[in-house]
């Protein structure tokens, strides 16, 4: 269900044909800032009989801002040139005191976009406010510790489905070449577990839910 809810807007890239009028693929980078709420750690023994004992902590987590980096492909419709679609890959780290993530993410963005200031040479306009929406798969790569808090340490991997929204302004500086600075807010569950060697001895968990904003600054190429 996760990946369906990502692919099957991805899919629909395939099936532009002659709707298709103006591919284009963008790279960036900027910085990211993060916090979580709902954040709790816990840890349990556990025996084949069953578990003993719950040691815990829930509190918020505020990250340092952190670099982001990633690529972005798409088109806008000939028939509708305001509208188009875009699949785009970010990398992002954020780190508290507590929690360190290195995220790695998949949007598939519906994206609506403003022709401003229009030429000739520029019909789609020299300045494009756009926003955009969607869903997001993300892949994190987990590091926590909580002591002396609470006796919980765990790493590994987790990933959420989430979601994005976007905004910005393109500029462009010839027909094919723009640059842009784009906004971004989106949220997603980490939840990672560590159950121990086949259920038995020390299980401990971390779940929290993670809000993003980005601040990012690309440049763009029209085909």
């Amino acid at each position: 269900m996760r990946l369906r809810l990502l692919i099957l807007p991805l899919l629909s890239l395939t099936f532009a044909g002659q709707a298709m009028a103006e591919p284009f693929v963008d790279v960036f980078g900027g910085w990211s800032k993060a916090r979580a709420t709902n954040s709790s750690a816990s840890r349990q023994t556990c025996f084949i009989l069953g578990c003993t004992g719950t040691a815990g902590t829930t509190q918020h987590q505020s990250f340092s801002s952190g670099a982001a980096a990633g690529m972005r492909g798409g088109y806008w419709f000939k028939t509708h040139p305001w509208f188009g679609l875009a699949g785009d890959f970010t990398y992002y780290r954020t780190a508290s005191t507590q929690v360190s993530l290195d995220s790695f993410a998949l949007a598939a963005t519906p994206m609506l976009r403003l022709p401003l200031w229009t030429t000739p040479d520029l019909p789609q306009g020299r300045l494009q406010p756009y926003v955009g929406a969607g869903p997001t798969l993300v892949m994190h790569s987990v590091k926590a510790n909580f002591r002396p808090t609470a006796p919980v340490e765990v790493s590994g991997w987790s990933m959420g489905v989430g979601w994005t929204v976007r905004a910005g302004l393109a500029v462009s500086l010839t027909e094919h070449v723009a640059i842009f600075g784009e906004w971004r807010l989106s949220q997603d569950r980490v939840a990672l577990r560590d159950t121990g060697f086949l259920g038995a001895g020390d299980q401990e968990r971390l779940d929290m839910t993670q809000t993003v904003q980005q601040y990012l600054f690309g440049l763009s190429y029209r085909f």
